[in-house]
């Protein structure tokens, strides 16, 4: 499959399209810790070669698709985690870049999509609106 063309591989499909799989749970196997309000984004700035790992291993494993690391980030996420807003956009660009460095590393093959969280959380203050989980 060429990455120019997906909608047209898409409508040629005779199978379905395989994404990956969850981030958080591999880095977790990885030893990283996302229990952070921004979960497993925080290793886009502590981890991104973990990150990168993941996105490659689910390539190996036949994934056609990779989503970015992003479910839970964006800019005031990580502003307020404490980064810029500079350089919160330079970790969501991260995100994209391990992807397209994991897929470019398998072959031709292969598309990255951004993984977009439920954003209105952010401006809510439940633990359960926060990313926390029990």
């Amino acid at each position: 499959m060429s990455r120019r063309c997906l909608a047209h591989a898409l409508a040629k499909a005779s199978a379905p399209l395989i994404l990956d799989g969850a981030m958080a749970t591999e880095l977790e196997g990885l030893g990283v810790d996302t229990s952070t309000p921004l979960w497993s984004a925080t290793a886009l700035a502590q981890h991104p070669d973990a990150v990168r790992a993941v996105h490659e291993a689910y390539f190996r494993a036949g994934a056609q698709v990779a989503t970015t690391n992003t479910y839970q980030a964006n800019i005031p996420a990580f502003t307020a985690a404490g980064w810029s807003a500079s350089e919160a956009d330079a970790l969501l660009q991260r995100a994209v870049t391990l992807a397209r460095e994991a897929r470019d590393g398998g072959g031709p093959d292969g598309w990255v999509a951004g993984s977009v969280g439920p954003y209105g959380r952010i401006w809510r203050t439940a633990p359960s609106t926060r990313g926390a989980t029990t």
